[in-house]
C-alpha cells in the first residue's frame, strides 16, 4: 500500500486548499466572461487562502483578508447569483455551474473554519 499524499489526507483540516480551489473556478470564469467583478472576488479569495495558510505572516492582512467572512460572504453571493442565473435560464450554462461548485467550496470551507474554531 502507497502512502497517501499530506494534501490528501489533511484536505478537510485544511480548508484553505477548499477556498484556493473556489478562487481558482472564480478567476477562470471571471476571465471567460471578462467580468472584472469575478475576477477581482477570486483574486481575495486567493490572496485570503493564501495569507491564512499560515506562509505569509502579517497580522494586519490576516485581519483585513479574514478567512471565514470571505469564504462565507462569497460564497453565500456567488449561491444567490448561480441560482438566480439557473431560475431565470440565462447565461453561459458550464460558466452557471462551475461557480455553483465554487460557492459550494467556499461555502464548505466556511462552515470547515467554523467546526474547526479557526479564524474565528
Amino acid at each position: 500500500m502507497q502512502p497517501r499524499s499530506k494534501i490528501t489526507e489533511n484536505i478537510l483540516d485544511n480548508p484553505e486548499i477548499l477556498l484556493g480551489i473556489a478562487a481558482l473556478l472564480v478567476l477562470i470564469v471571471g476571465a471567460y466572461g471578462q467580468s472584472v467583478q469575478n475576477v477581482v472576488a477570486g483574486l481575495i479569495m486567493g490572496v485570503s487562502a493564501v495569507f491564512s495558510y499560515k506562509r505569509v505572516e502579517y497580522p494586519l492582512l490576516k485581519a483585513v483578508f479574514s478567512f471565514f467572512t470571505i469564504a462565507a460572504v462569497l460564497g453565500f453571493l456567488f449561491f444567490i447569483g448561480s441560482i438566480e442565473t439557473i431560475g431565470k435560464g440565462g447565461g453561459n450554462v458550464w460558466t452557471t455551474w462551475v461557480m455553483f461548485v465554487a460557492a459550494f467550496l467556499s461555502l464548505f470551507a466556511a462552515y470547515r473554519t467554523f467546526v474547526l474554531r479557526r479564524y474565528l
